[in-house]
Order: structure tokens, then C-alpha cells, then sequence
């Protein structure tokens, strides 16, 4: 699936947060947030079930290590979806609350583009391998402050740290051959 999608939106976070960080930005007091219908990535990844999603074994080869690094990519991309809306949603919070979250997004857009630098080193671009949509379905329904809070930061994410060993592990294997 061929798409200018990522980059698109990237600049185009660029270009606001740069105006935001320059105070060039006025706050909406009074509008009803738009309920997404389906994930922002979904014109340029194949959306399939958590169990079809390519499982990431053997990272001694270079199409393991692309499903890993894809992998990974998709969680950051998911995560700048996330860190945009949850900004975008929630009205009347201090400003620091919004700065806090736009520049969550911001440094999960240069972990996506580092991932996404290590993955056009090894032939192959986000979108190439399936996904699923588990952190697009959170966000969908954790539309208040309080459930967003407490399910996204604190358990969605405090599961991939605790996955993060494993992974490190298979990592470190592979660098010993």
C-alpha cells in the first residue's frame, strides 16, 4: 500500500508545533471532538487481528529484523496518534497539560523516523507488514480524560516495557552470531 500519509502528517505536526511552541496557536474553547472511525494509518498498513500479525522470531535474518523494527514503528506511529489526541480531545486543561502531550508526540515522531531509517536500510518501508489496531481500539474507547489516563499511559504502555527484555534478549542473541 503505497501512501504519503506518514510524512504528510508529520509535516504537518511540524508546521503546527512550531507555530504552538511560537505562541502562534489559539485554543478552541467550545467544539465536540470528532469520534475516529478508523485508524490514521490505515490507508497505508494492512490492518489484520492481533493472532495474524507476523510473529517476530527469527531476527538473524533480515525479514525477521523488519517485522521486529516494523513492529516497533507501528507502536510509535500508534503513539503519536495517540499523544495528538489526547491533546486534541480533552478541553479546558492547563496549558502545560497540552504542552506535555504535544511534545510526547513530538519525540514519538523522531522514534518512528529513526525506526523508520533502520527499516528503508534493510529494503522495506512502514506499511509493508500487516498490524493490528489494539492501541487505535484503547484510544476509541477511553474518550475521557479519566479512562484515557489510566488505561493508555499507564497499562497499554507498562506492558510493551514489560515485553521490552524479551526482546532484548532475542536482540542480544543475535549479535553474538
Amino acid at each position: 500500500m503505497e501512501s504519503q500519509f506518514p510524512h504528510a502528517k508529520i509535516e504537518r505536526f511540524g508546521k503546527f508545533y512550531k507555530a504552538y511552541k511560537a505562541g502562534h496557536v489559539e485554543f478552541e474553547t467550545e467544539y465536540s471532538p470528532k469520534e475516529f472511525e478508523k485508524p490514521s494509518y490505515s490507508s497505508t498498513c494492512r490492518v489484520v487481528p492481533p493472532q495474524d500479525v507476523p510473529k517476530r522470531s527469527n531476527l538473524t535474518t533480515p525479514k525477521g529484523q523488519i517485522v521486529l523494527l516494523h513492529a516497533i514503528a507501528h507502536i510509535e506511529f500508534s503513539a503519536i496518534d495517540l499523544a495528538i489526541d489526547g491533546a486534541y480531545r480533552f478541553l479546558h486543561m492547563p496549558k502545560k497539560y497540552y504542552d506535555d502531550w504535544l511534545e510526547v508526540a513530538d519525540d514519538e515522531i523522531r522514534h518512528f523516523l529513526s525506526l523508520e531509517k533502520l527499516l528503508h536500510e534493510l529494503g522495506a518501508k512502514y506499511g509493508d507488514v500487516e498490524v493490528h489496531n489494539a492501541l487505535f481500539e484503547a484510544s476509541q474507547r477511553t474518550q475521557t480524560l479519566l479512562e484515557r489516563m489510566a488505561v493508555v499511559p499507564r497499562y497499554l504502555e507498562a506492558n510493551g516495557l514489560d515485553a521490552t527484555p524479551m526482546i532484548l534478549n532475542k536482540l542480544k542473541k543475535t549479535a553474538k552470531k
